[in-house]
């Protein structure tokens, strides 16, 4: 790809846009007039209308020519086997780029490009890299910026501060099936349809408030280069669904246990060896963009508090860990020490070392099933 961008790349920069030049030449003209002749003249005031009109033609207008046949770039960025390219040229180009690339990947990597996830498309139409929305932004915003020195002075213009800028959106479907998998209610709906997740019930406050945190917080730092507002509404449907669930487990109202959260700080009181200690519910202004490098293969750990965190309190459940089983009877299977379990990669060895517990709460049949060595990994969902 370098030897290609350098083959393809041409110009510097593009050319100034005609139109746009012959605006700023015909509000120059009347700008000086003003400035000779004053304001109060009869053709001054014809002048300031005609100068907020042009102006106001001026910005919907780029300031310089889009298709400068003269100016020419590839962009090429690459995660794993996902990559994407941007071209700065003709529709034909684009497709012999394409083209090329394919027979590439295809011929000399002896790999298979999927048709289905690869296109041609205007990037006002945006493409999907990585789960995230890519579009060229633009936004009629303008502000006092500067732009050189003149005279020992600094030289100040108003500019339009987004013009075909890359912006990082959070594709709704994302948002949509994620809110479906945590069992927070159907995103395009209202308030009646959030609902309590009833199978955490027998959870503790804590381990309740935890599991949502770990949750929410691992979707929200993935998109963290996409502005917040684009999660707003999932972070409203997982709150409402904690406090749903709550008010579920201690036959209270979602409603008094919002307050009852809100006026402790948004945090969740609990007792720790005898003092009172808070646990915050987590929001997106908690979101921080981190400078430390960070293994983004890794997914957040949502195995702490999927069952009882004590042996007593989780036998006295009556539920199997594994499967789900709520008839009984149960039986504690244990193991010598952690370390026998630690590079295991089945399930129940992972809620182990996730919990650091050498215990594990079964029902009987799969109890047998697991000295049997034909214990299945279908771990019971929360």
């Amino acid at each position: 790809m370098d030897e290609k961008i350098r083959a393809f790349n041409k110009g510097k920069r593009r050319k100034p846009n005609k139109e746009y030049r012959a605006l700023i030449y015909q509000i120059g003209r009347r700008r000086e007039f003003i400035r000779q002749h004053g304001e109060t003249h009869e053709k001054s005031v014809i002048y300031l209308t005609e100068m907020e009109e042009l102006s106001k033609k001026l910005r919907t207008l780029p300031s310089v020519d889009m298709h400068d046949p003269e100016f020419k770039r590839l962009h090429y960025v690459r995660y794993a086997d996902d990559f994407l390219i941007g071209v700065i040229g003709t529709k034909e180009e684009t497709t012999q780029i394409m083209a090329d690339v394919t027979d590439f990947v295809e011929k000399s990597l002896k790999l298979t490009v999927s048709r289905e996830k690869s296109r041609l498309g205007a990037l006002d139409k945006g493409a999907l890299f990585l789960g995230y929305g890519v579009t060229a932004h633009i936004m009629p915003k303008q502000m006092k910026c500067k732009v050189g020195t003149a005279a020992g002075r600094d030289v100040y213009a108003t500019k339009r501060t987004v013009t075909s800028h890359i912006h990082l959106s959070v594709p709704e479907d994302r948002i949509r099936n994620f809110a479906q998998k945590c069992g927070y209610g159907t995103y395009d709906t209202g308030l009646k349809d959030i609902r309590a997740r009833i199978m955490m019930t027998n959870l503790s406050d804590f381990e309740i408030v935890s599991k949502f945190k770990s949750e929410l917080r691992g979707f929200a730092n993935y998109y963290s280069l996409a502005p917040k507002y684009y999660l707003n509404k999932l972070e409203w449907m997982a709150h409402i669904s904690l406090y749903k669930t709550l008010g579920r487990k201690h036959g209270e109202t979602w409603a008094k246990w919002f307050r009852r959260i809100r006026n402790d700080g948004r945090s969740l009181r609990f007792e720790k060896n005898g003092e009172i200690d808070y646990l915050r519910v987590y929001s997106l202004i908690d979101r921080r963009k981190s400078d430390i490098p960070m293994n983004v293969d890794k997914k957040p750990n949502l195995f702490n508090f999927d069952g009882r965190s004590e042996l007593l309190t989780r036998l006295g459940a009556h539920r199997c860990e594994d499967c789900g089983d709520e008839n009984g009877p149960f039986e504690i299977h244990h193991v010598r020490k952690l370390k026998d379990v630690s590079k295991g990669t089945e399930k129940w060895k992972q809620l182990m070392i996730q919990r650091q517990r050498k215990t594990l709460v079964l029902c009987k049949t799969c109890h047998t099933d697991f000295h049997c060595g034909t214990l299945s990994d279908n771990r019971f969902a929360v």
